[in-house]
Formats: C-alpha cells, sequence, structure tokens
C-alpha cells in the first residue's frame, strides 16, 4: 500500500450526486432534447450477411473515412437502443447484433445532408419483415451539445477513495514515475524507472502549487512530457495529480475540450502486431463539462493525435466536472488494468466511477510506453486541440491499479518487510541491467571492459565482439529476461532477443560455437575454426536458447538447440565419452581422446538434459546414461578408484599437455561425481553411486598433509606435478624449484579435497534420488512441498546479499569496489562484468522473494529449482520437476 500521508474524503453528498446525474444522462431521458426519424420497412435494402442500408436525412454530420466517430446518431428498435454504432461495415455484415453505422462515403464538398445507415437487427432478424420499428434520433444536452450514444461502452459504477493525500506524493515501491515540481527552473522528476528528464515544450516551471511550486502549459499545444518506456506500464497501473483551474474562464464550466494526460505508446501510427498493439489511455474535460478517461487501441497518427483521440473508437468513462470549484485544488487519479480485462477508474477528489469492457478474446497486449504527456496535447492549426489550463502538481505514477485503496477493499495487512531496503535493491539491479544494455553490441557482450571507459577488452583483445569462452554474454542476457519477468520492461526482453539472434548468426553450420567472435565489416568472424564443449563454452548458449525457446516459442531457437543437441549426440565416443580437444569444423563423429578434463563428459550430458527439458526428444536424454557408463568403466582400480582427466579409447590414463599428467585428477573426481550423481537422480540406479562409495574409501586414508593437490600418482598414491612429461612428486627438490612456481602462474596446482563432497552426496542420497532446490538438495519424493509466502519472507528477511548490494551501491556512486574492479598488466584497470552480473542476480533473487511475501507476484513463478547464472534455464517452466524423465520410468519399470 502507498505510505502517503492521507486524510479521510469528505462525507459530502455533492459527488455522489454527480455520479448519479451522470449516470442518469448515460441512459435515454433526463435533461436532453431529441429529434427523431422513423425508418419505413419499404426504404430499407439487404446489403450483404446481416447488414441492411437506409438512407437518412438526420442533422448530424456521418462518420467519414477522415472522422470515422464524427457521427452521434442514435439507433433504436422499438424502445431498445441498438449499438454499439461506428461499427465497421463488415463487422455488421458477420456479426450484426445491432451494430450500426451512419456512413458518408463520398467527397466531404458532395454531402448534401443525407447519409446511409448500415446496421442490424438485435437478433439478426430482416427488420423489413419482423414487425419492429426501426427510428433514429438526436440528443442534445440542456446546452445544446451533443449526446452520443454510450452503447457499447462499460456501465460504470461508483467508487470512492477510503483516503485522498493531503501531503506530498512519495514514492513507493510501485512508484515508476514521481514529479513534485518545487524545482524552480525544472520540471524534471525526481525519481523515474529509466529516465527523469523532462522534454516537453511549453511548459513553465514556475507556478502555484498544492505543495510548494508546480507546473503549467502555456500555449496552444504544450505539455510537460517524460519518456514514457517503463516509465509507465502500459499493462495496468494509477496515475494521479492535483489540478487548479487557470485563467478568467476555468476549464471545469468552460464547455471547451482541454487535455489534461496522455499515456503516449510505441509505434502509436502503427497497426498492432508483434503480439503489441498501441493502447492509449488519455484524460481530458470534454465539450459537455465531463472529465473522461479513455482507453483507445488504434493506430493515431501523431501529428492529429489529439483529433484522434477525440474521434476514435474505445472504452470510456466519465464524470460531472462542471460543479468543481474554479478556485480549489482537485485531486485526480486515474487507473487501468488491461490483464484480460478492459477496467478503468476515474476519481476526482476522492469519488467517481469505475467500469469493466472485456477485451476481445487474444487481444494483442498494449505496446510500451514512448510518453507520459501531461497538461496538454498537440494538434494542428484548426484542430481545437487546447491544454489543460490549470495549474498540477504531485504527479505520480505507479504500476499498480487503485483498487486496494477504494473505499470496501478487503484490507491485505503486508508483512513486516523493509520496503526502503527492496526499493534499494530494486534501484541498484535495474542500474545494473541498464548498464548491459549499454554494453551490449550487436547482441552480446565482451569478455571484459577497461574502467572507467567501458571499452571492451580482455582475453585475447578480441576487442568489438563476443566471447564464449566465458558466460558473459548469456548470463547478461539470462539476467536481463528475470528482469523482464520481474517487471515487465520490454527493453529487457528485447536485449534479450538480441542476444538469442545473436547466438542463432554465430552459430557454426555443425551447431556447435567457437570461443570468441570478432565484429568487422559488418558481420562476425569467428576467431578459430574449431570448438570446444570444456569449460561450458557451448553450454552456457544452450542454456540461455532453452529457456527462451521455451518463454517465447521461437521456432529459430528451438532450430537452434535442436542442431547442438544433434552434433553433440554426434561427436559422442562409442563408450560415452565426449573429447576435451577442440573439434575441427569439419570433423564428423568423434574427435580427440576420451575426457573427464575440465568436466567435458559431465558437462555435455548436462547439457542434452536441458535440450530434451526445452524438447522433450528422447534422442537428447539417452547418451547422458552412456555417458555415465562410461565414467564407471572408466574408474581406476584399487587402491585409489579415482579418475584421470584424460583417456585413450581403451580407457587407459594418458598424457594430455605435457604438464597434464596420467595421474588421478581431483578435478577428475569433482566431474565424476556431478556426472554419476546426475545420473542417480535422474533414474535412481544405485550403481551410479557405487563409484563414488569406492574412491572414498582411498580418499580417507590419504594423510592429512598429502591431501590438497591436484594430482596424484595411481600407483604410489602420493600428490605429483608434471612439466614437458615429466611427473614428480610434490616434495621433489625440481617440482619445489621449477615446476609448481611455473604451474601456479599459469594452471594451478591445488584443488579442494573432494572427500566431503562426495560424503555430502551420499548422504543426501540415503532416501533416493534429490534435485536441487532453491533452499538447497531435497529428496525428489518431497518435490510436493512447494515452499510458501512465509519462507519468500523468512529469505528477504535474512538479508543474505549484503555484500552484494554494498558492492552495486559502491559502483552506481561512482566509488566501485574490487570486486567490480579487477585488472592486470595485460588489460588494465578492468570493469568485472561477471562479477557485476552475478551480483545483480543476487538481488534479483532476493526481490523475487520480496515482491512474493508482500503478494505481487505468486509463489509459482519462482522456480523449485535453484536458480542464477547457469541454472537460469529453469524460467523456462517453474513448477516443473525437471527430473522427472522416461528414464526414471524405466528404472521403475525394471
Amino acid at each position: 500500500m502507498p505510505t502517503d500521508e492521507v486524510s479521510a474524503v469528505p462525507l459530502s453528498g455533492r459527488y455522489l450526486i454527480l455520479v448519479t446525474v451522470f449516470l442518469a444522462l448515460a441512459g435515454p431521458g433526463g435533461a436532453e432534447t431529441r429529434q427523431e426519424g422513423v425508418i419505413a420497412p419499404g426504404d430499407i435494402s439487404a446489403e450483404q450477411g446481416h447488414c441492411y442500408t437506409a438512407r437518412v436525412n438526420a442533422p448530424c454530420p456521418p462518420d467519414t473515412a477522415a472522422a470515422s466517430t464524427a457521427s452521434y446518431l442514435r439507433l433504436y428498435e422499438d424502445n431498445t437502443e441498438l449499438g454499439p454504432p461506428h461499427a465497421v461495415h463488415q463487422a455488421i455484415r458477420d456479426n450484426g447484433g445491432g451494430l450500426f453505422s451512419h456512413w458518408w462515403g463520398g467527397r466531404p464538398d458532395e454531402y448534401q445532408g443525407q447519409a446511409t445507415l448500415y446496421f442490424s437487427t438485435s437478433d439478426n432478424s430482416d427488420p423489413r419483415t419482423n414487425g419492429r420499428t426501426y427510428r433514429w434520433a438526436i440528443v442534445l444536452d440542456d446546452n445544446g451539445k451533443p449526446v452520443p450514444s454510450r452503447v457499447g461502452e462499460p456501465a460504470p459504477t461508483p467508487c470512492r477513495l477510503a483516503a485522498i493525500p493531503d501531503a506530498p506524493l512519495t514514492r513507493d515501491r510501485h512508484t515508476t514515475l514521481l514529479a513534485s515540481f518545487d524545482a524552480p527552473d525544472s520540471n524534471d522528476a525526481e525519481y523515474a524507472r529509466v529516465e527523469p528528464r523532462e522534454v516537453g515544450v511549453g511548459s513553465i516551471a514556475q507556478a502555484p502549487g498544492r505543495f510548494g511550486d508546480g507546473v503549467a502549459v502555456e500555449g496552444a499545444s504544450g505539455a510537460v512530457m517524460y519518456p514514457g518506456l517503463d516509465n509507465y506500464n502500459p499493462r495496468m497501473g494509477t496515475v494521479e495529480f492535483w489540478a487548479q483551474a487557470r485563467g478568467n474562464e476555468p476549464l471545469w464550466q468552460d464547455h471547451k475540450e482541454h487535455w489534461l494526460l496522455v499515456l503516449y505508446p510505441e509505434r502509436a501510427g502503427t497497426s498492432g502486431r508483434d503480439g503489441m498493439s498501441p493502447y492509449f489511455v488519455a484524460l481530458r474535460k470534454t465539450p459537455q463539462n465531463e472529465l473522461e478517461l479513455r482507453l483507445v487501441n488504434q493506430s493515431l497518427a501523431p501529428y492529429s493525435a489529439g483529433v484522434g483521440l477525440r474521434d476514435a473508437k474505445g472504452w470510456s468513462v466519465r464524470v460531472p466536472a462542471d460543479s468543481l470549484s474554479p478556485d480549489a485544488w482537485h485531486h485526480i487519479a486515474i487507473s487501468w488494468d488491461l490483464r484480460g480485462k478492459a477496467a478503468l477508474w476515474l476519481l476526482v477528489d476522492g469519488v467517481g466511477v469505475t467500469a469493466t469492457a472485456a477485451l476481445p478474446a487474444g487481444s494483442p497486449a498494449p505496446n510500451p510506453g514512448i510518453f507520459v504527456v501531461f497538461g496538454g496535447l498537440w494538434g494542428l492549426p484548426g484542430d481545437d486541440v487546447a491544454t489543460s489550463n490549470c495549474n498540477l502538481d504531485d504527479l505520480r505514477v505507479q504500476d499498480v491499479t487503485i483498487e486496494q485503496r477504494l473505499e470496501g477493499a478487503a484490507a491485505g495487512a503486508e508483512p513486516e518487510l523493509d520496503q526502503a531496503r527492496l526499493m534499494q535493491e530494486e534501484d541498484l539491479a535495474r542500474a545494473m541491467l541498464d548498464r548491459l544494455i549499454a554494453l551490449q553490441s550487436h547482441g552480446g557482450w565482451g569478455a571484459g571492459y577497461n574502467w572507467p571507459t567501458y571499452t571492451p577488452t580482455g582475453w585475447s583483445l578480441v576487442g568489438r565482439g563476443v566471447d564464449m569462452w566465458f558466460s558473459h554474454s548469456a548470463f547478461a542476457a539470462q539476467a536481463l529476461v528475470r528482469g523482464w519477468l520481474l517487471w515487465g520492461d520490454d527493453r529487457y526482453l528485447d536485449a534479450a532477443i538480441e542476444a538469442a539472434d545473436m547466438f542463432c548468426e554465430t552459430q557454426m553450420p555443425n551447431g556447435s560455437w567457437t570461443y570468441h567472435y570478432t565484429y568487422t565489416r559488418g558481420r562476425f568472424q569467428p576467431f578459430a575454426h574449431s570448438a570446444y564443449i570444456a569449460q561450458a563454452m557451448q553450454s552456457n548458449q544452450i542454456r540461455f536458447l532453452c529457456l527462451m525457446y521455451r518463454l517465447l516459442g521461437y521456432e529459430r531457437y528451438g532450430e537452434a538447440i535442436r542442431k547442438s543437441g544433434d552434433w553433440m549426440v554426434s561427436i559422442q565416443f562409442p563408450s560415452g565419452a565426449w573429447g576435451w580437444e577442440a573439434y575441427p569444423f569439419d570433423q564428423q563423429g568423434p574427435y580427440g581422446h576420451p575426457a573427464l578434463n575440465d568436466a567435458v563428459t559431465p558437462q555435455a550430458m548436462s547439457d542434452l538434459f536441458v535440450i530434451w527439458c526445452a524438447t522433450g526428444d528422447r534422442k537428447y536424454l539417452d547418451p547422458i546414461l552412456k555417458g555415465a557408463q562410461w565414467i564407471i568403466d572408466c574408474q581406476a582400480p584399487a587402491p585409489t578408484f579415482g579418475w584421470a582427466d584424460q583417456y585413450d579409447e581403451q580407457n587407459n590414463f594418458i598424457w594430455m599437455r605435457n604438464f597434464e599428467p596420467p595421474a588421478v585428477s581431483m578435478q577428475a573426481i569433482s566431474a565424476a561425481l556431478s556426472g554419476l550423481t546426475l545420473a542417480y537422480d535422474l533414474t535412481g540406479d544405485d550403481k551410479y553411486l557405487e563409484p563414488l562409495r569406492k574412491v572414498l574409501t582411498w580418499m580417507d586414508t590419504v594423510p592429512e598433509d598429502q591431501r590438497g593437490w591436484l594430482w596424484y600418482d595411481p600407483a604410489t598414491n602420493v600428490p605429483v606435478v608434471a612439466y614437458y612429461n615429466k611427473m614428480l612428486p610434490v616434495t621433489d627438490p625440481e617440482a619445489i624449484r621449477d615446476i609448481i612456481p611455473r604451474l601456479d602462474a599459469h594452471y594451478g596446482t591445488k584443488f579442494p579435497w573432494m572427500a566431503e563432497p562426495i560424503r555430502n552426496a551420499l548422504q543426501a542420497r540415503e532416501q533416493g534420488p534429490v534435485y536441487p532446490d532453491a533452499r538447497g538438495l531435497r529428496p525428489r519424493a518431497s518435490f510436493g512441498d512447494a515452499p510458501g509466502v512465509d519462507h519468500a519472507l523468512s529469505v528477504f528477511q535474512a538479508d543474505h546479499y549484503k555484500s552484494q548490494r554494498e558492492q552495486l551501491a559502491a559502483w552506481a556512486a561512482g566509488r566501485p569496489l574490487s570486486g567490480i574492479i579487477g585488472g592486470s598488466a595485460d588489460y588494465g584497470r578492468t570493469f568485472e562484468i561477471g562479477n557485476a552480473i552475478s551480483y545483480c542476480e543476487a538481488l534479483l533473487g532476493d526481490i523475487e522473494m520480496a515482491r512474493v511475501a508482500l503478494g505481487d507476484m505468486p509463489m509459482e513463478r519462482i522456480p523449485r529449482y535453484a536458480r542464477g547464472g547457469s541454472r537460469n534455464w529453469v524460467y523456462m517452466d517453474p513448477p516443473r520437476d525437471f527430473y522427472a524423465t522416461p528414464l526414471q520410468e524405466a528404472t521403475d519399470a525394471q
């Protein structure tokens, strides 16, 4: 709920009476004059389908191609008003049901007062023979102004705010734009999701305000304007502000049109496409002295927006304005909800109306916003488009409807939660996502960037290009997807789509990616002519494209992941392993030596698992167990029971590079652990755990002072190092003097001791297979035990990510800490983009938990599996048990 100080709405009946009067005027009768004409059956002709025509001579302008809603003629069947009016003629023919159009299709200078009525009956019967009387009517109010038909418009009901603000509006977690207009020489907003600077023409920064200073607009077509992209949510929101009439003739009673607010969409002059359509949310004071909130879904030319919005078809609600005090400040609030329905709210001084009109089934989503236009609108000379002629103050835009602030709304107590911290984390996460968008080049990101210039650098000095050796392109794009899922900001999704398309473009014909691409001469040039599986150089693209394929359904992404999966299956050794060496692009089938080095075989197994999760194609699932069987088969015998980094095709330990010896490798044991536990969790077959028990028995016999090295001699069990194909114990003087310092400067000689990870993995599976829940490893049998809102609240309250928040706060302040700033003699000072993404991801996870705890999003939208970095692919189907595969079913059947 908003945190503003508020006062109770006065209980004066004046506004309730105004609403009642408005509702009376919305139908036949009331303070009005009428002119009618009967349509004789003999004057009616059948046109097409359900459509009939008749010539009418009514004192009312008809609809034309230039003014499609000019007519205010009403049509009656006996005493029932038909409509909606202004219908498309083909819709009358196809649907009927009372649709009609008062139309002149000739040249304007030839119009002589007689137009054609295209109409249908209420039940699609023939009006010439059904025995009913059809008549048209022109209705004028007591000021002689036309009262148009309201048929088809939403039926309004009264509503009232529980309280209206009596202090300056403040930012809350739903605020997307906040402007107090207190600066003497600027109308810039205090806060905006993206861009706070005001860009309008004709605004007066020094004007009286409701609280301090305000703003006014002068000229025929001036406005206060803010860039709208992400500064308002086109799907739902609330805008509120204060207005005071200005000038000798107050706008509330002047029988003229004045524009107060327009939320203006991108591609406003283009018809709906790519699943989106232009929706305008517009507030004006009408010539009938009503405040009218209109929702218009129609393409409109920008130069004639005022006339277009005035005449366009759409949904609207109104409240009378002519009783508003000319001198007083009035609180005005509008709200909209387009999530499956067109719900509108319009309130003045806390009292107003609301209405709902169902959008047609399958209606496209609204385009993003391009402007928040406040206090006026533009038009051509002669269009009579006028500004608000008001002093205005305290504009606030939110991404939530006003429903919970209404009188009678169910009071939902929000949990005790540090919302100031939540807003700080959102600001910091969004600032980093915005920086990632700024750094994106041709869809991707580089291996590194200099500080403070953000110029590309790092790892082979690729320069202008993308780097698959590091995960930055995929991880940055996946973080942007999480931002889109959280806030719905389309620019985050668009940037992610650019990245996905870049991955499709850079994919080689065989389905793989090489490790660097330089962008030059207008296209990406591969840095090499081979591809690694090792070090996740295929995995990151695969996971991201799987996510995008399932979220968006774009078949080009499905084709890319299948192409990659087919290549990966084709290069698997008959034994089940994959090779570590770089695969030449023209290579067919397996290549190099079977390996666990850099976790290459388990990595391929995991990649194929994710591809199966996205496609459901069994051919990507079966090779996983084939790879796990190879890990079992290549395990060393007693006494070590360990694994080597690489093998020949008879599963013998071999040298690879001259510093990678034929020895038991802690890195290989770690890789074997990941591959075997994946196979066990998919099948429940204990044979995949037995090799881990064997190697653990050896590791527990190794003396403490010999633990922590990378390699061990399989014959003697002592730790060793190697160089130039020479393997020596780590205690050898030559090893101490020459080999260890050289390796430590390039490759490393130490590795975490794997006994405890293996022991923990086995203990976690004592009751059967597990899955990587966001709360830690949990039995797959308990998958139905989903975390609830209380869990989300406890996670946020625990404040696990204080250090990441401090890192991003220091960076945002221009004083980054060593986590985000690094450097070397080779590359100079660097912005560590990988660390920056990981800090941002941590805050995104925290924000998700807070939003769930506050009721802003359901827990079901948060993946059950661990997420972040390479695990973000689980957002493609948050509640799914991905481990429920045919492999489990086959094991159960045995």
